[in-house]
């Protein structure tokens, strides 16, 4: 069983290491946006679309991911395999491994409230271009 803990564990941790770099390419994307909307440049605009389309199929798919790596771990470690949550299951874990859940945690956490913010300023400009 401790194997098979290690191994979601692995898998888990390499996933938010994905995650992380997908969010670090959205939050370049979007604000690369925010600048190609304050000087209105159309086409380029259009092509940052596209790439925010793309890397948020990325992140639905690492999310999917994910979620399925954090319910196995919980079922693993006796957490809430319903609504597993990072930070509830590097509790369970030795403490290096519970450490490392925890940062990553943290840097994912901050990562998505920046590209919210910086996407929320974009709606912000679109809206009050129109």
């Amino acid at each position: 069983m401790e194997d098979r803990k290690n191994e979601i564990y692995k898998l888990l941790s390499e996933n938010l290491d994905q995650l992380i770099k997908a969010y670090r390419a959205l939050l370049e994307i979007v604000r690369k946006e925010k600048d190609i909307l304050i000087s209105a440049k159309i086409d380029e605009l259009n092509e940052n679309n596209k790439s925010k389309d793309a890397i948020l199929v990325r992140v639905r798919s690492l999310e999917n991911s994910r979620m399925k790596c954090a319910r196995d771990l919980a079922l693993a470690t006796g957490t809430d395999v319903d609504q597993p949550r990072l930070l509830e299951l590097a509790s369970k874990l030795e403490e290096s491994k519970g450490d490392r859940l925890r940062n990553l945690h943290s840097v994912l956490d901050l990562l998505i409230k920046r590209v919210s913010e910086v996407n929320k300023q974009n709606e912000e400009l679109v809206n009050s271009a129109l």
